[in-house]
């Protein structure tokens, strides 16, 4: 059970990183992720994972929905996805709730997929997602496929230091 709460806390961090795409460069500029608060509900169908996010724009932020979907050497391994929409305030540090769900074909493989990209051999490790989310009134979908997850990682140093610090609240 911890190894599938260790790989499934890598993989969040995966999924907050993805604003960062060329697309949603207008979100990025104004929202800037601070950190992991805290966890609560964790169990092999799902948890509920609290982000620090500043969002310094005007604007109220929506995620109606988003799937993220992990491959390793072309195979799928699972998907997590929001149980519910995210709202972000404007102008505002907020601690938000994410309720995500898991579906994984078992336990095991997402603690074998954790070491494998600790231990610098994630290249093979690819995600894909699909997300409708912008304002209270106008929503746009992003998607894009096959995104390697040491690239996400990579993009921003302290991405390690925050696995790190959702490792400790795990344990």
């Amino acid at each position: 059970m911890r190894a599938l709460c260790r790989g499934i806390l890598l993989l969040v961090v995966a999924m907050v990183s993805m604003t960062s795409r060329a697309e949603a460069q207008p979100w990025v500029e104004k929202l800037h992720f601070e950190g992991f608060a805290k966890m609560s509900h964790l169990s092999t169908s799902g948890m509920n994972l609290w982000v620090t996010l500043d969002n310094e724009s005007a604007w109220r932020y929506e995620i109606k929905s988003c799937e993220v979907d992990i491959y390793v050497e072309g195979s799928h391994l699972a998907t997590i996805s929001l149980r519910d929409k995210v709202v972000i305030p404007r102008r505002a540090t907020s601690e938000i709730l994410l309720p995500l769900r898991f579906e994984t074909r078992s336990s095991f493989a997402l603690g074998r997929l954790l070491w494998r990209i600790i231990e610098g051999a994630g290249d093979d490790v690819v995600i894909s997602y699909r997300m409708r989310a912008g304002t209270r009134l106008f929503k746009r979908n992003f998607a894009e496929e096959g995104i390697a997850v040491s690239t996400i990682l990579g993009r921003d140093p302290s991405a390690m230091d925050a696995v790190e610090v959702l490792w400790q609240m795990v344990e």
